[in-house]
């Protein structure tokens, strides 16, 4: 019966085109840095979050650009609140502002891929009070230092709940409250007061809490049996054993500076329950190009990581910012994989041939106008392996560049894959 109702609930939130909808809306676009008050066009956009929820209609889109919004969003119905770049850059901040929550989800809707902030209150609040509903996407946020709690589930809803990190968020990280019953996988939660508490009428049969880490917080989880949970990571030793839940520090790679990406040896590596990794999730907490799935224990199985951020694969950040600062891709790699680095176009001209299984080769970085060489390194067949590249110039500043890795597996059948990314020059 589960696996019905999921895919009812994944049919209903596909992407939808004009013709499908028949509206005059559809696509609805929000940056900050434009020179505003705007029409909501990919040309013209609204300055504001809450304009574009002034706009909508039922079934719309609304794609955020980078940026930190100061406000309070309220979900119209059926509305589908997406950043472009993730959360990394796109934050909502309603710190000083009225209200108990930074963003509310009344009815139907989805809230995807944005850091959520309010210093005197709390984060996201899904609730009902009506008969059971479906339809709600709480996806790739990071909701932090919210002290009255971070995501809040209340009534007769079906979330959908995965790939969110929850930390440093006072009363609770996630409540599941008066019979709410998420579909819930792949999330951090840490630096609470209780990392999971269920609180009133317990979930229905459908709901399951999966492949999520519990660590670090006062109590990791209240008001769940052992039993409640699948395939997680809990600092609380009572859980350890059953349905293959397990009790080990996650290894994340600085947590003081909130970076829960996992290090090599980690217990969460390819630890997931596959059953419970939801079908619609390409990418983990950091969103476009970086997987959810990758052979992050080199065994030739190929297995989401327990947690809200995949090991392996490809990963960029930028140290300092503006001219002479300096941005960094890295790919990590097993035995069985070997990979080369780009930035530009997919089919790049003339055509870099693929690495021999076992040997060094070079990393390239092309520009994507002139298809000429701005940096290289050699990599191992294993091991990670950065290649950096100074910012020189102020036109380089703002700019959002388009980055690849290319892979080329060799544990079995060969194949070949593609990390792609956005890269924000700050």
């Amino acid at each position: 019966m589960r696996h019905i109702w999921i895919l009812i609930i994944f049919v209903a939130l596909l992407p939808v085109t004009p013709a499908q909808i028949g509206t005059d809306h559809v696509f609805v676009y929000v940056d900050i840095n434009a020179p505003g008050p705007g029409t909501g066009t990919e040309t013209d956009p609204f300055v504001t979050i809450a304009a574009a929820m002034a706009y909508v209609i039922p079934h719309d889109y609304v794609f955020v650009r980078p940026g930190v919004y100061q406000e309070v969003v309220d979900l119209p119905y059926f509305i589908f609140l997406r950043s472009t770049d993730g959360a990394d850059v796109t934050t909502i901040d309603a710190t000083g502002l009225p209200g108990t929550h930074a963003v509310t989800i009344g009815t139907l809707g989805e809230v995807t891929g944005f850091t959520i902030k309010k210093d005197d209150g709390a984060g996201l609040l899904a609730q009902s009070t009506g008969p059971f509903e479906f339809g709600r996407v709480i996806r790739r946020n990071r909701v932090l230092d919210c002290p009255n709690g971070g995501i809040h589930m209340s009534g007769p809803i079906h979330p959908i709940m995965d790939v969110n990190v929850v930390a440093g968020c006072g009363n609770f990280g996630i409540r599941s409250e008066n019979g709410a019953s998420p579909y819930m996988s792949c999330n951090t939660v840490t630096e609470c007061t209780i990392g999971l508490e269920g609180v009133g009428a317990p979930p229905d049969a459908q709901a399951f809490f999966a492949n999520s880490i519990f660590w670090g917080n006062t109590t990791d989880v209240s008001g769940f049996a052992p039993a409640g949970l699948i395939s997680c990571d809990v600092g609380d030793g009572t859980f350890v054993g059953v349905n293959n839940s397990f009790n080990a520090d996650p290894m994340w790679r600085n947590p003081v500076a909130r970076d829960y990406r996992l290090v090599p040896g980690s217990p969460c590596i390819d630890a997931t329950d596959p059953f419970y990794v939801l079908s619609s999730t390409e990418f983990d907490n950091r969103g476009y190009g970086a997987w959810r799935k990758m052979d992050g224990d080199f065994d030739g199985n190929v297995d989401a990581d327990v947690g809200a951020l995949e090991y392996g694969g490809f990963e960029s950040w930028q140290s300092g910012t503006g001219v002479g600062s300096v941005l960094n891709l890295e790919v990590e790699t097993g035995p069985g994989t070997a990979w080369f680095l780009a930035y530009g176009p997919y089919n790049l001209v003339p055509e870099i041939p693929l690495p021999i299984a076992g040997s060094s080769h070079f990393l390239l970085w092309i520009d994507s106008q002139q298809l000429t060489l701005l940096a290289n390194g050699t990599q191992p067949a294993s091991g990670m392996t950065t290649l950096s590249f100074a910012i020189t110039s102020p036109a380089l500043v703002g700019l959002r560049l388009p980055a690849q890795a290319l892979g080329v597996d060799w544990t079995g059948p060969t194949y070949h894959f593609t990390h792609a990314n956005v890269v924000s020059v700050q």
